[in-house]
């Protein structure tokens, strides 16, 4: 039981890494894109702007190796808007076509048993000879197995 356990976890780690990757790809793509449709701003500066996302959103920034204040915080907002719209398509996609393989790939398995109507009846006398023990009396407590 432990290492299906830790198995279990590791997989889901290791998806959470995975996802959390590609989130990230796709919100900076995104961005890139957008950032080059809008303005023309050489390669550093665009990465800079990337890794400084919350100065941007702040208002307006000086580039650096310019002097010229640029205000960006719409084309940020539209390229977060478009990246996270795609994330959610894409795991709204993956959870469903997760939800068809597994319904197809697990075997469909009856819940009721064969012999449910047997344990019934053995159960019902059981439970009247318990009663007859007690002289008719219900009790609740019922000892299985040393265990009461």
């Amino acid at each position: 039981m432990a290492i299906v356990t830790s198995f279990r976890s590791f997989i889901r780690n290791l998806g959470a890494t995975l996802g959390l990757a590609i989130a990230g790809t796709i919100i900076n793509n995104n961005l890139r894109s957008k950032l080059s449709q809008v303005a023309d701003i050489s390669s550093s500066n665009l990465q800079w702007l990337l890794d400084n996302p919350s100065e941007v959103l702040a208002g307006s920034v000086t580039l650096p190796g310019t002097s010229t204040s640029v205000d960006l915080k719409d084309v940020f907002v539209a390229g977060y808007k478009v990246g996270f719209r795609t994330i959610f398509l894409v795991g709204a996609g993956l959870s469903g076509l997760a939800f068809f393989f597994a319904f197809a790939l697990l075997p469909q398995i009856e819940l009721s048993r064969p012999d449910e109507a047997k344990l019934k009846e053995g159960g019902k006398k059981f439970d009247e000879q318990l009663r007859q023990k007690k002289g008719g009396k219900a009790d609740t407590k019922i000892q299985l197995h040393g265990i009461t």
